[in-house]
């Protein structure tokens, strides 16, 4: 039996144009901050299967299009060829093209159904780190009491180095730029989860962490995934994106190789410690595996 799907390319292309900026949607982003490309770089094709409710972890080195890619997952940029099919929230699927011609409804969506934890952050500066985490939940006017509860339990989960309540409130009710890069990125993390949306997005979401606490974000990440079996809730797929490959080996179901724009290595979880691989017949010890994609990129 096929596995369910949350998201499939198909021939997907993607090109930057030269010096072109791209800014955050209006919810996420921080006017001050566009992010600007000025390179050409071409990102595909990519046929490509994310499976829904696993961890899936996209690898590769600096420039080598995972941000971009995200980005396509994530609405956030339209692809140049090519299609990529989504799962809703009602298990039906849609095209992306067809919610790129509304842009109300595709603000919508991407508001319901995805959480964002990107590199840097974007949270917004005028807010506190609750009020940022609670964004999503004021902007769909869903029940204030229980996006609040859930805010302050992943709280507690991942700032649990702010040993005594009174330190976690005072970090909760701070503005972002008066925090640790550290106690910055886990705020972008716990906005990500907030809303118990169906694909939650992460690039580099431990890149300002130390290990320690860069492995308890991992695991909030794949606690979101759990929780939402158990509860009976929509299933939820993670994506991160790293550069980290003893941290995608250690906590992701899948891993996606990129290189220069292209998929150059899938790797599928078959037990604890073994691997499967595209192209390889036997499966890999992690040790074997961490070998073999440092050889692939």
């Amino acid at each position: 039996m096929d596995r369910p799907l949350m998201y499939e390319l198909k021939s997907v292309r993607f090109k930057f144009k030269e010096s072109e900026k791209f800014a955050f949607p209006k919810i996420f982003n921080s006017k001050s901050r566009p992010v600007e490309e000025i390179k050409e770089f071409e990102l595909g094709p990519l046929d490509l299967k994310i499976y829904r409710g696993k961890f899936t972890s996209i690898l590769g080195r600096s420039g080598s299009g995972k941000t971009t890619l995200l980005s396509l997952l994530g609405l956030l940029r339209q692809e140049d060829e090519g299609e990529i099919i989504i799962t809703l929230e009602d298990g039906g699927q849609k095209h992306t093209r067809q919610l790129w011609l509304n842009q109300q409804e595709l603000e919508l969506f991407r508001a319901r159904q995805i959480g964002f934890a990107l590199q840097r952050g974007e949270l917004l500066p005028y807010l506190t780190v609750l009020e940022n985490a609670m964004v999503v939940a004021n902007f769909l006017d869903i029940d204030r009491k229980a996006a609040r509860d859930k805010v302050l339990a992943l709280s507690e989960e991942l700032y649990k180095e702010e040993k005594g309540q009174d330190l976690l409130e005072k970090v909760l009710n701070s503005k972002p730029g008066n925090v640790s890069q550290g106690q910055y990125q886990r705020g972008a993390i716990v906005r990500a989860l907030a809303n118990n949306p169906i694909v939650v997005l992460a690039d580099e979401p431990t890149g300002n962490l130390d290990e320690h606490t860069g492995d308890v974000a991992m695991k909030t990440l794949k606690n979101a995934i759990r929780h939402s079996r158990e509860n009976n809730q929509k299933e939820t797929t993670v994506v991160v994106v790293t550069h980290d490959i003893k941290l995608a080996i250690a906590h992701a179901e899948e891993i996606i190789v990129l290189k220069n724009g292209q998929v150059v290595g899938q790797c599928s979880r078959q037990g604890d410690a073994t691997w499967a691989v595209a192209g390889k017949e036997k499966a890999l010890k992690q040790e074997k595996l961490q070998e073999t994609i440092l050889g692939i990129l």
